[in-house]
């Protein structure tokens, strides 16, 4: 009903402060090692010019976005420094970085000042478990696992089936 969706509504904004402006602020924080270009950070390039695409569609549309874009060099010192800026605390959402530790930095970071963060690549960080801060676009390792072998189960529940193991594929141990 209508009073109990106004009630639910009041109770977030209670827990989570809805700031109204005119414009969002977004940090783009990715290793686009742009001082080792023969390095994967051509695939955070390729993610960064399909977000811009993104952000000139919303601009298009009328959104106002203001957004800082830096190379995280996969190096914490870097990501320090990034959070240090005096516009750091004002960011209203964060994409990236990419490695665990750095995600947990600026995780924390996003949760001590209000600010929602997105993991875009790393599928085993779990800090979305327990960060409400943090929005995660790929499922992490172990729901998808839990979920595919519950499918499977289901669609084979009668069948024979021969697994055959790869010595060599550390990555898919817990699969």
């Amino acid at each position: 009903t209508i009073d109990s969706t106004r009630l639910i509504n009041d109770i977030y904004n209670k827990i989570n402060e809805v700031k109204r402006k005119n414009e969002i602020t977004v940090a783009v924080m990715l290793p686009f090692m742009l001082n080792k270009p023969e390095t994967e950070g051509a695939l955070y390039v390729e993610y960064y010019e399909g977000l811009l695409l993104a952000v000139d569609s919303l601009k298009k549309q009328g959104a106002s976005i203001n957004l800082y874009v830096y190379d995280t060099e996969q190096s914490k010192n870097t990501v320090k420094n990034i959070l240090s800026k005096p516009e750091a605390k004002n960011f209203d959402l964060i994409i990236g970085p990419v490695e665990d530790d750095l995600i947990e930095m600026v995780a924390d970071f996003a949760l001590a000042n209000n600010i929602n963060m997105v993991n875009v690549f790393s599928l085993k960080n779990e800090e979305v478990t327990h960060n409400a801060r943090i929005f995660q676009t790929n499922i992490p390792h172990p729901y998808l696992y839990a979920e595919t072998t519950q499918e499977f189960s289901n669609r084979f529940k009668n069948r024979k089936v021969v697994f055959i193991k790869d010595n060599n594929a550390e990555d898919k141990k817990d699969f």
